[in-house]
């Protein structure tokens, strides 16, 4: 694979993307923008250079169309997600200032839930 700019593009697209994903939990709509702006970059990228993949190694662009492809499927799902107005955390933990984390009791959590309150302590 031949080291051009074509090829490094969508890499650091998706690079930002899998960066901003904390944005989600300081404003949904800043972080649901952003992403929506990369992915349509992202989309760019992969088509207009898709000529440049061809004269690469036969994975390049095979690749190319796998990632295109896992990223349009991601895109509809968030889309319709927005749509029907669930979030990925159906039951998301919210605290107040007045309420201690020991009050909470009754609250289902969900993996990632669990995992980033694991990781704020």
């Amino acid at each position: 694979v031949s080291a051009n700019p074509s090829i490094y593009d969508p890499v650091l697209i998706i690079l930002f993307q899998h960066l901003i994903f904390i944005l989600r939990y300081v404003s949904y709509k800043g972080y649901v923008t952003l992403e929506a702006v990369l992915e349509i970059w992202f989309q760019w990228s992969v088509i207009s250079n898709f000529e440049a993949y061809l004269e690469n190694n036969w994975t390049v662009p095979l690749a190319a169309m796998l990632m295109s492809l896992s990223h349009v499927m991601y895109f509809v799902a968030g889309a319709i997600s927005i749509c029907v107005g669930k979030r990925s955390n159906k039951e998301k933990l919210e605290l107040d200032s007045e309420t201690e984390p020991s009050q909470i009791t009754n609250t289902r959590l969900s993996q990632n839930d669990s995992a980033m309150l694991a990781f704020e302590c």
